[in-house]
């Protein structure tokens, strides 16, 4: 009778631990491959052959099933896919959201994360993230592209902080890219406070048919009109 007991048991305990999700969840945690509910963003992740080459950006499709994705469970997808662990913080990054990234930093080592995260908060415009990042990992991935791609998309208050709190500067490229978009306030700024210059800057404003920038720049001493200038801005006055 004392084996058929201890064998009830045995199979109420196993029936007891088979009946708890969260008993279970701990059990398959140590199991290999991937959760059913991950799949979706295995699968988006694939193509990316993130075995061989790391990541630069978060795409939208994975950043689609991120967003989707509950919160509580990102530890465990960065276990089961390790290469995710990235992708997160260059999802925070990218598209601004700050509570992700204080929840990232909490769990791991922000300062060891290979993406150009500060980069990538500037040229979208993401003054809260580029900040939090400042002062919480100011070495982690800042370059030149990042004022050049923020006076690009005409981030004026981005390029302004970047400025005063940055070394890392920018390229002619800012001044060329900004005037390109017809972002007057960026030019102004750059033409005021920066040295770099543009070697295309007028021409890029005049093809777009940015007349303000044209005027601006025309009138400054390192931005004159140029025939060429001119003939890509006449069919804009016509």
């Amino acid at each position: 009778m004392s084996k058929v007991r201890k064998r009830d048991e045995s199979t109420s305990a196993i029936l007891r631990v088979m009946g708890s999700t969260e008993l279970l969840s701990l059990v398959f945690g140590y199991q290999g491959g991937i959760f059913h509910d991950m799949l979706p963003i295995y699968e988006h992740m694939v193509p990316y052959e993130l075995k061989q080459y790391t990541l630069q950006y978060c795409p939208d499709d994975v950043e689609n099933l991120l967003t989707q994705y509950p919160s509580a469970r990102l530890p465990l997808l960065s276990e089961c896919m390790p290469y995710m662990r990235n992708v997160l913080f260059l999802k925070a990054a990218q598209f601004g959201n700050l509570a992700l990234l204080r929840t990232l930093e909490s769990l791991y080592t922000l300062h060891h994360t290979p993406g150009h995260l500060l980069d990538l908060a500037a040229q979208n415009g993401h003054l809260g993230v580029l900040t939090y990042l400042h002062h919480h990992a100011p070495t982690v991935g800042c370059t030149t592209s990042a004022m050049d791609n923020a006076a690009s998309n005409g981030h004026l208050e981005i390029v302004q902080f970047l400025h005063t709190n940055r070394t890392e500067g920018c390229t002619t490229r800012a001044l060329d890219y900004a005037a390109a978009g017809g972002h007057l306030e960026v030019v102004r700024f750059l033409r005021t406070h920066r040295h770099e210059g543009g070697e295309h800057a007028v021409n890029y404003a005049a093809a777009n048919g940015h007349v303000d920038v044209v005027m601006y720049l025309s009138n400054s001493t390192r931005g004159l009109v140029t025939i060429r200038t001119w003939n890509a801005w006449v069919p804009t006055r016509q």
